[in-house]
């Protein structure tokens, strides 16, 4: 991240925000570059993942700069969808679909794209 940043972040007072440019574009971000992460993490004390979506990547600023922060965090949008996993997985309202493999007996119909259902096979 670098100086700039840096004195930038330690120039906030209370209540104010530090706005970086887009870090999917450095070069180390997609690899988890631990330099880049070590610089974002010097530039907060708290990291709040509220971004489902991308949670499963390990980039510099998803999964490394974790481990440069004082406090890390799922942030309520996270909880919300964590949520909303767990009782689907849990108690599915019906039908549910899968991409699962066919067996080799099984006999395919419709379009899985279309969500299309079949009836079991008599085989």
């Amino acid at each position: 991240m670098g100086p700039e940043a840096e004195a930038a972040a330690g120039a906030l007072k209370g209540g104010e925000v530090l706005l970086l440019e887009n870090n999917r574009y450095y070069a180390g971000e997609t690899k988890n570059d631990s330099e880049l992460s070590a610089g974002l993490g010097k530039l907060a004390d708290y990291f709040v993942m509220d971004a489902f979506g991308t949670s499963h990547r390990a980039h510099s600023s998803t999964a490394g700069v974790t481990e440069h922060m004082k406090y890390s965090a799922a942030g309520y949008l996270m909880e919300k969808e964590l949520k909303f996993l767990v009782g689907a997985v849990e108690t599915p309202n019906r039908p549910y679909v899968s991409s699962a493999h066919l067996s080799a007996g099984a006999l395919p119909c419709g379009h899985v794209a279309h969500f299309s259902l079949c009836p079991k096979s008599s085989a």
